[in-house]
């Protein structure tokens, strides 16, 4: 019996240690390939890397040329333009000088126009002031002439009222004076003696 239990025992501790050394062989298998995965990713990030830095010192090489050549464009641009800029400035100062030279000839010419204008208008003006001196004195006399005249003619137009019509209206007018006289003074009476310090109100 005794060997028996130590046949078992053998077997249970065979069985445990054959399963411990699966475990183990699994597990170093699996950190393997973990390293083996871990060292491609490490080598595929190394490529990209290098593959990136040439891509990019490409780049650089490039973009270097195209700043050497976009500087030689602007240097080249800006020459043509302050060339052309010198020949405009040039020009516009000529075409300023001829303008001025214009001007003070035409600002010349219009003084001079303007002062025969103006010695034209007051000999013109001296010429109408004689003559209108001249003509005033008779046209005046006979103005007055005139006036008296049609005055005369439009008071004999006029209808005289005779000396009855007169007093008849003079009479009707102080009529109806004294009876708006009347009136008035009643009324005051009337609010005197209502409004006053005995009135009623």
């Amino acid at each position: 019996q005794n060997a028996k239990i130590s046949h078992l025992l053998a077997q249970n501790v065979k069985k445990e240690t054959m399963q411990q050394a699966k475990t183990l062989l699994q597990t170093l298998r699996e950190l393997k390939s973990k390293n083996s995965a871990q060292n491609v990713v490490k080598e595929l990030c190394i490529k990209k890397q290098n593959n990136w830095g040439d891509s990019m010192s490409k780049k650089k090489k490039s973009s270097k040329n195209k700043s050497s050549n976009s500087k030689k464009v602007a240097q080249n641009l800006n020459e043509q333009l302050s060339t052309q800029a010198q020949t405009e400035v040039t020009e516009a100062e000529s075409q300023a000088e001829n303008k001025d030279l214009t001007a003070e000839k035409t600002a010349e010419n219009a003084d001079a126009k303007l002062e025969q204008k103006a010695e034209t208008k007051k000999e013109s003006k001296d010429k109408n002031a004689k003559n209108a001196k001249a003509k005033k004195a008779p046209k005046e006399k006979g103005k007055l002439k005139r006036k008296a005249k049609e005055t005369v003619s439009e008071l004999k137009k006029v209808t005289w009222p005779t000396f009855p019509e007169v007093v008849k209206k003079t009479g009707v007018v102080l009529a109806v004076v004294i009876i708006f006289a009347v009136v008035i003074f009643g009324i005051d009476l009337l609010l005197g003696f209502l409004v006053g310090p005995t009135g009623l109100i």
